[in-house]
């Protein structure tokens, strides 16, 4: 089954957690520019100190599938082959496969979990989310990564890509400089 298709099938708007910072569909892609059409991928990322704060978002980018497509071609080898082995260990892990009963629409009050720590977004202080839509239809279910999930991650990925992410997303994201601060030994993932 095509993007398409499976947006033909849907019944699962595109949901709100995955808006944009001013509470609004991602209505164009974050690095070239252009109206979202067709299929594209969502990224976004919270972050808190300490558990008795909010998490506060960091970034949140759209790609279309170009630019998807562009970015997930400069990812080494070794880094494929270990992403794909810690997908094979936490079958959640960066669902990208279609799901018909998420198409037939999903439980309004689903707790979302880390795919790899299983906790929920309250028990984590960092975590990432990513989704596949298709113009208007969320296609795949978020996909969550916590602090655990996103140290698996990060061990996957090689020197030579973990360059190449740091540069496109410097390039596309606009950090604010209290957060550049906070997140200035971190490196940054898109999942």
């Amino acid at each position: 089954m095509s993007w398409k298709e499976a947006a033909e099938m849907s019944k699962q708007f595109v949901q709100k957690e995955l808006y944009n910072e001013n509470d609004q569909p991602f209505d164009s892609c974050s690095d070239c520019k252009n109206k979202l059409e067709g299929d594209y991928k969502i990224f976004k990322s919270y972050s808190r100190l300490t558990k008795n704060e909010k998490h506060k978002l960091i970034f949140g980018v759209a790609l279309c599938s170009q630019c998807l497509e562009t970015y997930t071609s400069e990812i080494s080898k070794s880094t494929t082959s270990k992403l794909e082995s810690l997908g094979e260990t936490y079958p959640d892990f960066g669902v990208t496969s279609i799901d018909i009963s998420f198409l037939r629409g999903m439980d309004d009050n689903q707790v979302h979990r880390c795919a790899i720590s299983n906790k929920t977004i309250n028990e984590l202080n960092e975590y990432q989310m990513s989704a596949i839509c298709y113009n208007d239809k969320q296609i795949t279910p978020i996909s969550i990564l916590g602090d655990e999930g996103l140290k698996e991650y990060q061990d996957c990925i090689s020197d030579e890509t973990q360059g190449y992410i740091d540069d496109f997303v410097n390039r596309i994201i606009d950090l604010p400089p209290e957060i550049e601060v906070l997140l200035k030994d971190d490196h940054f993932v898109l999942i």
